[in-house]
């Protein structure tokens, strides 16, 4: 199937959910350690590559509904970006704008989790570093690009969101929640002092800290995140 056909059936909603998700998934693995076919994409739509490819994407992301296939879409955005210029195309189109108004309004914890790690992954790890696959070419190399973006604003938005979720036992999502400390942790390395810490952070941390020392399957996946993001924010933890 055409990469065109692909990306209609994805931003169509005359597809249900579910081909529309099987469609992105495709895509997504189409493109994933594929610098041949990045390349390929690029050289196909040049320019146009913005509005052909990354547009439809992310305007399905942020007018549907569905659980499963926006989580879909997140994984083919974040496959899409790494196709040359990707990430620049992605901060012109507003991307960073849509998924923060898509994080705020969701309710689903592994969406939540899978943008957090988008955000770290592609624009604060490593100097944001993308994969500049020169065309016709079998492999890319790596360049440092700055992009004017600011993420500093998501450090609120992550906290906000982090301090609603309960203490209890076996409450939301834990591999997200690591995804949302990690990229927390971050975005303070990042922005110092201009990433305040939300009034409940030090309460929250502490009741999560204190739920994992009585969950023995938590192990230190979790608590090692949690220790971080306090010794960031408050200093040295016990």
């Amino acid at each position: 199937m055409s990469l065109q056909k692909l990306l209609n059936i994805i931003s169509s909603s005359e597809y249900t959910p579910s081909i529309r998700s099987s469609a992105a998934i495709t895509l997504g693995n189409s493109l994933q350690n594929n610098a041949v076919a990045l390349s390929r994409v690029r050289k196909l739509f040049g320019t146009a590559t913005k509005d052909v490819v990354l547009h439809p994407l992310l305007t399905s992301l942020l007018k549907n509904q569905d659980v499963i296939l926006n989580r879909r879409l997140m994984f083919a955005i974040s496959r899409t970006v790494r196709i040359h210029n990707g990430k620049q195309d992605f901060v012109a189109l507003n991307g960073l704008g849509i998924l923060e108004k898509v994080y705020a309004t969701t309710n689903d914890l592994p969406l939540r989790g899978k943008i957090a790690a988008f955000l770290q992954d592609e624009f604060l790890d490593m100097e944001m570093r993308e994969m500049d696959v020169k065309s016709g070419g079998k492999s890319g190399s790596q360049n440092v690009i700055k992009l004017k973006d600011d993420l500093s604003g998501w450090c609120d938005v992550l906290q906000s969101h982090l301090v609603e979720r309960k203490n209890g036992e076996g409450d939301g999502d834990l591999d997200s929640e690591v995804k949302v400390l990690v990229t927390l942790k971050a975005l303070k390395g990042r922005y110092g002092d201009e990433c305040k810490a939300n009034p409940e952070l030090e309460r929250w941390l502490g009741g999560e800290k204190e739920r994992v020392r009585k969950e023995d399957d938590d192990g230190e996946w979790i608590k090692v995140p949690l220790e971080e993001v306090e010794h960031v924010f408050f200093g040295a933890t016990a």
